[in-house]
């Protein structure tokens, strides 16, 4: 039986999927890795195991007599670099986008090229920009950056790890990376000036490589950026314009719509450009949200001697719903998580005045209408002048029925639908391989009725 074999490489799951050719899942399986330290002692993920894994999967499905894998791809987590010698061989730490920075040293990459975070649609993240990785080690660790013959984002290293083909993509030089110059569509200034451009590899003009892997001929794709895979499957669907929000600990609003160049006041209110895998704009905006909802759950059940669970399920009536909106009141709650991060939210109350509510239910109604605003703030940045008026959501949100209901009442002209398709990422990558038998309901879209 012919198969695809896609490796989805989160941050905490790492997940290897064989899909027939009809995008039916065959097989699953999934593992984790413990970090362990970088040479400085900060913590970072284990590519070493992680890259032993892909190969022992990749090794295993081939000689599996049951199946023939005709392609490979992979999607992975952006902001993380891998770094080869000129033998192609892994020869710097593989470090973590969280590990801090002097601030002197941003300064001075800052000072590289004026408007740098526009020009590239960047929001300042310092090592969550990829870009400023290598300008870091450069300067910081100049024994080791002399040894880099290649730098790849991780989806195309694993692509490099298979191949040896040594190849670029728009969608992770695309994505708040600081390396990529929108307007010019090339890459940046900085990057050219400071020779880093010698280090990244070229474009490739085709979908994949067909390589012989253990006796099969396969085609392996280039790898992709998590985010901008999962966006691939509704853009390839979706015959109108729309709004997708993936909802989890980050809410990440995406509009594929909007072409326009992305102003001061969007940069620093988390806003960032992508570039899909045919290099067009995404423009997307970013917010706290499923944290900012456990952080204020979890004050909430303390506070009235609640459990989290039982805060979790409850359900609200129509009634409730559209009495607390009609009363129009100006936000309660502030949020406590966001730290600099998402919209700049706008509230005049006191800070969370848990004091001022009679009981646990009625401060979780308040605090489902606050966290749609806190949305919609987010998700109007996206909205620009595109004529979009269908939003979808994905992800844990889609199961809160009452956030949903008060999203609903503050986007009245708009519909909202759920899709309940928690393996997009994945199947952007094999999109970008095959899209020959793409099925329009593997996407599992429904519209979101209130009742209202």
């Amino acid at each position: 039986m012919e198969a695809y074999l896609i490796f989805d490489i989160g941050k905490t799951n790492k997940k290897a999927i064989l899909y027939n050719p009809d995008f039916d899942i065959l097989e699953e399986s999934s593992m984790h890795v413990a970090e362990i330290q970088d040479d400085d002692g900060f913590p970072c993920d284990d590519l070493m195991k992680v890259s032993d894994w892909v190969l022992e999967v990749t090794e295993n499905f081939l000689k599996d007599p049951r199946y023939k894998v005709i392609g490979i791809n992979f999607s992975a987590y952006g902001a993380s670099l891998v770094h080869v010698d000129e033998a192609g061989k892994v020869c710097t730490p593989f470090y973590n986008y969280l590990k801090p920075v002097p601030e002197s040293l941003w300064e001075k990459f800052l000072a590289e090229e004026e408007n740098l975070l526009q020009k590239t649609a960047s929001p300042a993240l310092k090592m969550l920009n990829s870009g400023f990785q290598l300008y870091w080690l450069k300067h910081e660790k100049p024994e080791l950056f002399k040894n880099i013959r290649y730098s790849f984002h991780l989806p195309q290293y694993f692509s490099f790890l298979l191949t040896g083909e040594k190849w670029n993509d728009y969608t992770g030089v695309g994505c708040h990376t600081c390396f990529w110059n929108f307007e010019e569509k090339d890459f940046a200034h900085w990057v050219k000036k400071t020779w880093i451009e010698k280090i990244l590899p070229p474009f490739p003009t085709e979908t994949g490589v067909d390589k012989n892997l253990f006796g099969q001929n396969v085609k392996i794709g280039f790898g992709m950026h998590d985010s901008s895979a999962a966006l691939l499957p509704y853009i390839r669907l979706i015959d109108r314009p729309f709004i997708l929000i993936s909802t989890g600990t980050w809410s990440i609003s995406l509009n594929p719509f909007d072409q326009e160049t992305l102003t001061a006041e969007e940069l620093e209110s988390d806003c960032l450009s992508f570039l899909q895998p045919d290099g067009r704009k995404v423009k997307g905006a970013r917010i706290f949200l499923g944290k900012e909802y456990e952080m204020q759950i979890n004050r909430i059940a303390s506070h009235f001697g609640d459990t989290v669970e039982k805060l979790q399920k409850l359900e609200f009536s129509q009634k409730q719903i559209r009495s607390l909106f009609a009363a129009n009141k100006k936000d309660v709650f502030s949020p406590i998580s966001f730290q600099g991060s998402g919209p700049k939210v706008k509230w005049e109350g006191i800070e969370n005045p848990l004091d001022d509510f009679t009981n646990a239910e009625e401060a979780c109604l308040q605090l489902m209408l606050d966290l749609a605003k806190w949305q919609q703030c987010s998700t109007d940045l996206v909205l620009g002048k595109s004529n979009v008026t269908d939003i979808i959501l994905t992800g844990g949100f889609t199961k809160n029925k009452t956030f949903l209901a008060f999203l609903q009442l503050l986007y009245p002209n708009k519909k909202i639908y759920l899709s309940n398709q928690p393996r997009a990422s994945a199947l952007g990558a094999l999109l970008a391989l095959d899209q020959s038998k793409l099925k329009q309901d593997i996407l599992r879209i429904k519209e979101f009725e209130t009742g209202f």
